[in-house]
């Protein structure tokens, strides 16, 4: 959710008022109101989760939640009947200002994580994967639209949380067995630095199936970083290797668009800006710009809230009182699905999905929030394909 697909939220009368005394536009106030107004040295950060405790994973086997749902006419599949593991980190759902980084426990993003991130998302990999999600001190979201030295700090402590995470996943929870990394958003920024600092490990790198790294554009200086462990996917069943791209809507220009956002690397923080990126199309794996026609898509899915009114409010800057959100199931799969195609740069162009609500709230052609939704069902198959190059 660090994207420019965001849009505010709360009173429209009030947003209307303020933007025309104040000369600026709704979203530009958002932004400001999102902006902590300390530094992070200013304020102690919130507790450090402890990994033993399972409040602190937002799913695991025993524990899964929402993660164990699936879409209408798909069949669960018992946990420990699977024969991998996935190591999933959650996008942004913190929009408060008090700290940099999100508390743990009793709040709105967490509710977001339970309700929204893991039906929507996590739940993709359940067919083939026991499910790991640790909770983290994310950083805030600001932190993608006003790049600074606080926001630098904020997500190295972020990291470190995933790290720690990772490291108890693979000492206590894995068991040996075969595993993927994927994130989401400032998840994907997570696991791309997971990947590029703690897989020295020969073990670990025979048992590493497949990254999938969506919707925080995966750069030239990013696959440099991961090239030990992961290179660039261009086929639906190959191994050690990476998945991604970020959706857009044809005709739009996702490379030129505003976005303040910086990557971490090896080499140092960079802006992402205009940058071109690595990724493959999930409708016909390929990742030459080949067309993909609907026919190859397999279904969206997304989360059932309980009360639709509820979601204009989730981001309402600096909330993070929980709302009473609860996800009731999923829908779909839903079809028709939409064509895609990445362009020159690297970027997935779509055509507009038919289904209203999926157009709601985006902004610049932007489907960063959807990443994973539109492509759920291609997604699903495409683990499976990837587990079953593995283990044969």
């Amino acid at each position: 959710m660090d994207d420019l697909s965001v849009t505010s939220s709360g009173n429209s009368s009030t947003h209307k008022s303020s933007t025309q005394a104040s000369g600026k536009s709704s979203l530009q106030l958002w932004l400001e109101a999102i902006h902590p107004n300390h530094t992070f040295d200013e304020k102690t950060p919130p507790l450090e989760p402890d990994y033993t405790d399972d409040d602190m994973w937002a799913a695991k086997p025993g524990k899964l939640g929402n993660a164990a749902l699936t879409p209408e006419g798909i069949e669960r599949t018992n946990a420990e009947d699977t024969l991998a593991d996935v190591f999933y980190i959650h996008p942004t759902t913190y929009v408060g200002t008090r700290t940099w980084n999100a508390a743990i426990g009793g709040n709105r993003a967490d509710e977001v994580v339970d309700h929204v991130i893991m039906p929507g998302q996590a739940s993709i990999f359940n067919g083939s994967c026991r499910i790991f999600a640790p909770r983290y001190r994310q950083a805030t979201l600001s932190v993608f639209f006003n790049p600074s030295e606080s926001g630098r700090a904020a997500l190295d402590l972020a990291f470190r949380d995933v790290r720690r995470a990772f490291k108890h996943f693979i000492d206590v929870e894995n068991g040996g067995r075969p595993f993927f990394i994927a994130g989401h958003s400032q998840g994907c920024a997570m696991a791309m630095r997971l990947l590029a600092e703690e897989f020295d490990d020969p073990a670990l790198k025979e048992r590493f199936i497949a990254a999938y790294l969506i919707g925080f554009k995966v750069t030239d200086e990013n696959v440099k970083d991961m090239a030990h462990i992961a290179a660039p996917a261009t086929a639906a069943d190959d191994t050690g290797v990476f998945v991604a791209y970020d959706t857009f809507l044809e005709g739009t220009d996702a490379l030129h668009q505003p976005d303040a956002a910086e990557h971490w690397a090896k080499s140092g923080w960079f802006r992402r800006a205009a940058t071109p990126v690595k990724a493959i199309n999930p409708l016909n794996w390929k990742a030459d710009g080949a067309h993909a026609d609907k026919s190859l898509h397999k279904g969206i899915c997304t989360p059932v809230p309980n009360d639709m009114n509820l979601l204009p409010k989730l981001y309402a800057a600096g909330a993070d009182t929980p709302l009473g959100l609860k996800c009731s199931g999923l829908i779909g799969p839903m079809l028709p699905g939409t064509d895609a195609q990445l362009d020159e740069h690297g970027f997935l162009k779509i055509s507009k999905p038919e289904q209203a609500p999926l157009n709601a709230g985006i902004f610049g052609g932007n489907y960063h929030n959807l990443d994973m939704a539109l492509f759920y069902m291609n997604l699903r198959e495409n683990i499976a394909a990837r587990l079953e190059t593995f283990l044969g």
